[in-house]
């Protein structure tokens, strides 16, 4: 459940980033080429210095789980911010692509995270719990991300966790998102 609670604030956190990557760049909306143009310089010039938060992330995650040792607590940390920064520019400067996997990398790095902190909770229960709290909190469908992670993931067995990180992850993104502050309409000249 710690994991689900975290993960859905994380999940939140993408939410408003992924606002407010839409609102800075939804002033370019008339001249689709030059947020494209802009979007791929951020997305390269960030990819360049870390090279794991490029793509959809399943290789990536998979780089980071079967290798732990190799990244520390600050740079899985560093990773997983990136990655939600990313994922908003490239959605709002108009690059195709769709959320799930990078949803699972960004929960996926978390759980790892919070496994190299918390060392009593096992690697496979924080990567799980992790990548479907935060998907579950950034997308409102804890049963479809429990299957999906569960059966078609080959974690069977693990089952009972995801499901408790998905609901967890859904339910306080449903308790939090309430108070957040709603997104004001652009303005005649917000959209010059």
């Amino acid at each position: 459940m710690l994991v689900g609670v975290i993960a859905g604030g994380i999940g939140i956190l993408h939410k408003l980033v992924f606002g407010l990557m839409h609102w800075v760049f939804g002033r370019f909306n008339k001249r689709p080429v030059i947020c494209a143009i802009i979007g791929g310089l951020v997305i390269g010039l960030i990819g360049s210095f870390l090279p794991l938060t490029l793509y959809s992330g399943q290789d990536q995650l998979l780089q980071i789980i079967h290798n732990p040792a190799a990244y520390g607590v600050g740079i899985l940390l560093l990773m997983m911010l990136v990655k939600i920064l990313l994922t908003g520019t490239s959605f709002a400067t108009g690059y195709e692509g769709g959320p799930i996997f990078p949803l699972l990398f960004i929960g996926g790095t978390l759980g790892q995270l919070l496994t190299e902190i918390l060392t009593f909770i096992p690697q496979g229960v924080g990567v799980l719990a992790g990548m479907a709290g935060v998907a579950c909190a950034f997308l409102p469908a804890p049963l479809t991300i429990a299957l999906l992670l569960g059966l078609f993931g080959g974690q069977s067995d693990l089952i009972p966790v995801i499901v408790i990180g998905a609901v967890t992850g859904f339910m306080v993104s449903k308790a939090v998102t309430p108070l957040l502050p709603k997104p004001r309409p652009q303005s005649a000249s917000d959209k010059q």
